[in-house]
């Protein structure tokens, strides 16, 4: 029985209102992908911040390009979907036959990572 193999992955946003702006870390999923797809097939491919409801919307709810903590961020509905999918996670990341990749590490061209762990925002992984 075929079935579509899922690839996760897990990172660290690399600013408080933007996982990845520069695309660093896409391009790293990118060729760990290329690599997959040519071993195993096609993929589905999760990534947290394109795949749940982020708080992405001006107090007026027109979206906006980068995240936000103050008013505004999302739908009431969307709100109720990113709580929905934040208790799924763990099915995602767990199941035996899910690929996971965990980025561990601050892009080169990161200016201060340091700043990054001051300003409360994930911790980067050991």
């Amino acid at each position: 029985f075929p079935f579509l193999r899922i690839a996760c992955c897990s990172h660290c946003w690399l600013q408080p209102d933007h996982p990845d702006p520069r695309g660093h870390n896409l391009r790293a999923v990118g060729r760990a992908l290329k690599l997959l797809v040519k071993s195993f097939g096609r993929f589905a491919v999760f990534i947290d911040f394109m795949c749940i409801h982020q708080r992405c919307r001006g107090a007026g709810g027109a979206p906006q390009p980068r995240t936000h903590t103050d008013e505004g961020g999302r739908y009431p509905a969307e709100d109720v979907l990113f709580k929905r999918a934040l208790g799924s996670l763990g099915a995602f990341y767990s199941h035996p036959e899910t690929f996971v990749f965990m980025l561990t590490a601050f892009p080169p061209d990161y200016d201060d990572p340091a700043r990054y762990r001051r300003s409360g925002n994930t911790a980067p992984y050991p």
